[in-house]
């Protein structure tokens, strides 16, 4: 079979096509006619990647404000929520795709799943910056601990090789010599410019609404579609919400399977909102509650205080 030329022999080009989607006005932008374009632009897109050693801890944080004062009852409940309830993008998903968010660290869960409010038009704001100050505020939470039943491999949204674990240089370009002719300079130019274009939008901060997220969504997409072909666990990027301090994980439905319940804590949460205090910590995690699970994975709950 012939081999045919990747767009990434054009830096040029690629370049031209990246400012161009920099300028697009994403609220009046169709996201299916988007991504087509982008496709056409970029062709196979290349990735980096690192491992995650066997039994390292994940931790996934959920509210429990819907429950007005009570705790989750099921293991189902901490897991991915259905895909008939995801009816918006987020910077890791697109409407019914179920995703299992996590994190490196309980602050970072924390953060995550308090940093962001609607204000009175339904907008996601960042909380304290709206307002050009800060806002302290609390939370009861739900913070699952999880681990890893073997080492597994996850995409980046960076590459500024920041990670403990370190970074493979690129997951696919074993694919990309199958199946196409480039020059090897030229392709890491432009891979450059893409992985850079990627990253600024999964580390964008000023979110006006739900079309902000289009292109991290999109990227996000083609990693879980891979997934499902190679031995790949999912997305690992950024956490905006801990000011990029701390690293989240995007595990599809069918990867889950890859990791192990520990326990889960009911917390009640302080966050700083970003301001230093409480010995230079922006978020203080106190659990009051651990629960495990019996036979029929429901959870059961213990005062962590041994009071009765």
């Amino acid at each position: 079979m012939e081999k045919i030329i990747h767009p990434f022999d054009y830096p040029d080009r690629i370049e031209r096509y990246l400012e161009k989607l920099k300028a697009l006005n994403l609220e009046n932008t169709n996201y299916f006619q988007l991504t087509k374009e982008i496709d056409e632009n970029l062709g196979m897109m290349p990735f980096s990647g690192i491992c995650i050693k066997k039994g390292t801890e994940l931790f996934r944080a959920r509210k429990n404000s819907h429950l007005k004062g009570k705790m989750f009852s099921a293991l189902s409940e901490l897991t991915i929520r259905i895909d008939e309830e995801i009816t918006t993008f987020g910077r890791a998903n697109t409407p019914c795709k179920g995703i299992f968010c996590c994190s490196l660290d309980q602050y970072t869960a924390a953060r995550e799943v308090t940093q962001w409010q609607l204000d009175d038009f339904g907008a996601l704001i960042r909380k304290g910056v709206a307002f050009f100050n800060y806002h302290p505020f609390t939370q009861f939470m739900t913070i699952s601990k999880w681990k890893t039943k073997e080492d597994l491999y996850f995409f980046t949204a960076f590459n500024d090789n920041e990670f403990e674990v370190g970074t493979s240089n690129d997951l696919i370009i074993n694919q990309f010599k199958l199946r196409y002719k480039f020059d090897k300079e030229r392709y890491k130019i432009s891979k450059a410019m893409v992985e850079a274009f990627f990253q600024s939008e999964f580390e964008k901060q000023t979110i006006n609404g739900q079309f902000d997220y289009y292109f991290s969504a999109y990227y996000s997409s083609i990693v879980y579609n891979m997934a499902k072909h190679i031995s790949l666990a999912g997305l690992i990027y950024k956490s905006v919400a801990f000011d990029l301090e701390g690293f989240n994980f995007a595990i599809p439905r069918n990867k889950l399977k890859s990791l192990e319940f520990v326990s889960a804590d009911f917390c009640y949460t302080y966050n700083s909102n970003g301001k230093e205090d409480f010995s230079n910590s922006k978020i203080l995690v106190a659990p009051s509650y651990r629960a495990t699970l019996d036979e029929n994975y429901r959870l059961i709950w213990e005062d962590v205080w041994g009071k009765t």
